[in-house]
């Protein structure tokens, strides 16, 4: 399964990570991050806040990694941050949670990322703390997989902007089979603004001396 949560900020963002962390059905979890130093900060910020939580990105010596995914498959970590490079080769059966805490820059790394929840045929939940500025990403990554994600708002944690990114491409106040679009043309119809008048005084007010007049205004644009 797959949802999305549109954050408003990172104070909002974490509070919602640390909330949705708490979830009883969570064996063991991925946060994604963009970058090795957020990797290191969140991770830390997890275990002050009572989780058993651990790093994994490519500045680490290849014996510390492998410390930590072994303690991650002995269920010692609960909660893995890690960036794309470090996590390719996770294979963790008891993974049942994944979170974008952010969106990856292509599609085919999303793909990737929740491949690493609902292994050996069990459930899994990819969930992507968006902010409204990404909305566009999200529909990448749509078109990419094919399928829509659905948008979900748990109470307490509801963002304070209200218009969450529409899915659609249309124009704000109107829907497929109006009549009119705004502005007051019918579909298929393009519509036009008259030009403003020429200032009093402008040289365009008047022909220049024998030139031709200027046909009346027909709708060119």
């Amino acid at each position: 399964m797959q949802r999305v949560h549109f954050v408003d900020d990172l104070s909002h963002k974490n509070r919602l990570l640390d909330h949705l962390l708490r979830d009883v059905s969570l064996d063991q979890a991925v946060v994604f991050t963009a970058t090795k130093r957020d990797a290191d900060t969140i991770a830390d910020r997890l275990n002050i806040a009572g989780f058993s939580a651990a790093a994994l990105h490519g500045d680490m010596h290849q014996g510390a990694r492998n410390r930590t995914l072994d303690g991650m498959r002995r269920g010692q970590v609960k909660v893995l941050v890690a960036t794309d490079v470090a996590a390719r080769g996770i294979d963790v059966p008891t993974i049942t949670h994944v979170f974008n805490y952010d969106l990856p820059k292509f599609p085919e790394d999303y793909v990737h990322r929740i491949g690493r929840t609902g292994r050996a045929g069990r459930n899994g939940l990819a969930i992507s703390l968006v902010n409204h500025s990404e909305g566009m990403n999200v529909k990448r990554i749509e078109r990419f997989t094919k399928q829509l994600i659905p948008v979900d708002v748990i109470e307490g944690f509801e963002p304070k902007k209200s218009a969450v990114p529409s899915r659609s491409t249309a124009r704000p106040g109107w829907k497929p089979g109006d009549a009119r679009r705004p502005g007051g043309s019918k579909p298929g119809q393009r519509s036009f603004s008259k030009p403003s008048a020429p200032r009093e005084g402008s040289p365009y007010n008047k022909p220049s001396e024998g030139a031709p007049r200027r046909p009346a205004y027909r709708g060119e644009r």
